[in-house]
């Protein structure tokens, strides 16, 4: 009985976060796990963390040092960050699958990284959240494999 208590934690928090397969997918088309990169918006690390999302962690968290630069300070606000709007009032509505809500998540991420909604410019939000999306797929056909 303990043990089928444990498997349906273990579901239950797997339905309430982003993979990590899918994270590291997204460092790495972010940076090319490149700890040091910075982009001409000011992103910073191997996940491209903005200051609001390190700020918004350390008020969340309680948390009083994270440098981007960081790989592992990086993973965390970044596995944070993606499971928030996951779990986000605007993405996970009822009878929604979890892959829609992965595109979205994917999608609300770019959008506020970027712009790409409020600028008109779908195409590319629309490319990265399938992106992840065909991935996540073949990596689940793979696994059944």
């Amino acid at each position: 009985m303990e043990e089928m208590k444990l498997i349906q934690r273990m579901i239950e928090q797997r339905d309430n976060t982003i993979p990590q397969e899918m994270l590291v997918r997204q460092a790495f088309k972010e940076s090319t796990f490149n700890p040091d990169a910075v982009s001409s918006a000011g992103y910073k690390g191997m996940s491209q963390l903005g200051d609001a999302v390190i700020s918004d962690y350390k008020n969340a968290t309680g948390a009083t040092e994270i440098d981007p630069f960081d790989p592992e300070d990086a993973a965390k606000v970044q596995k944070w960050y993606m499971d928030n709007l996951y779990n986000s009032s605007f993405v996970n509505k009822p009878n929604q699958s979890a892959v829609v809500r992965k595109a979205k998540a994917f999608g609300a991420y770019i959008n506020a990284n970027s712009g790409a909604l409020t600028n008109n410019n779908n195409s590319e939000l629309v490319l990265y959240s399938i992106s992840f999306i065909l991935w996540d797929k073949l990596l689940m056909i793979s696994y059944l494999r």
